[in-house]
């Protein structure tokens, strides 16, 4: 069922940003899939002019969705605010955790970040043997971005 599962972008927590600084953690695990899929979609950041600076974590947070698919050997990152950067929602699972909290324009800029600027966002899995090396990961990139 999930033999076709060529990249997985785990987004999880990106409203908050209490203290401004507008950084968005990339959490990859140093395997070379993640990583490349972390790069890429970081330089969506730039490509897309967001208001956002990416900081990349490797190895990253193993206590969220994505990390099951780092088990299986398949490329994944978790795209969030800065969970380990000191910036953690002080309101997170409290009954203080409602949308009145989120930051819109932070949360738009990191969704258009997920998504790829306007997307989609094109995934292509190049595998080593037919490179005669590593396989590579390539992201194809948007013509256009737009924030939401």
């Amino acid at each position: 069922m999930f033999d076709r599962i060529v990249a997985v972008i785990n987004v999880d927590m990106i409203g908050w940003d209490g203290d401004d600084d507008r950084v968005v953690e990339i959490h990859s695990n140093g395997q070379f899939g993640s990583e490349a899929l972390a790069d890429s979609v970081s330089s969506i950041r730039a490509l897309c002019g967001l208001a956002l600076t990416t900081t990349i974590v490797s190895p990253g947070a193993t206590a969220s969705d994505h990390a099951s698919f780092w088990n299986r050997g398949d490329a994944a990152v978790l795209l969030i605010e800065e969970y380990w950067g000191g910036d953690f929602n002080p309101y997170y699972h409290s009954q203080q955790d409602r949308v009145d909290k989120i930051d819109p324009e932070f949360f738009h800029h990191a969704a258009a970040l997920a998504r790829g600027g306007n997307g989609p966002i094109g995934i292509e899995n190049i595998p080593g043997d037919q490179l005669g090396g590593p396989g590579i990961l390539r992201l194809g990139l948007p013509d256009q971005c737009r924030v939401f």
